[in-house]
């Protein structure tokens, strides 16, 4: 059976979130430090800023499901985690 955002779970229960993680989304773009541009399931593509406070894995790249918690109310990266499908 496939248990998809596993890692989104656990981190952000862990983060003291007490939101449903956000849908998987797709990086179309990665500018290391500055902006991730994704691809949502409806087809929509939205650009995020990062910052210094931005939790992103090191090893990020376009095209590999994510999970972006963005900071309330703005187009800013929270947390950005890979989806875990067992």
């Amino acid at each position: 059976m496939k248990r998809p955002l596993v890692a989104a779970c656990v981190l952000l229960a862990f983060a003291g979130c007490s939101k449903m993680p956000r849908p998987e989304a797709l990086p179309q773009s990665y500018e290391t430090g500055k902006t991730l541009t994704i691809l949502r399931s409806d087809g929509t593509k939205v650009t995020y800023k990062l910052t210094p406070k931005s939790q992103i894995p090191n090893d990020l790249v376009v095209g590999k499901k994510v999970v972006i918690v963005p900071v309330a109310g703005s187009h800013e990266v929270q947390t950005v985690v890979y989806t875990v499908v067992e």
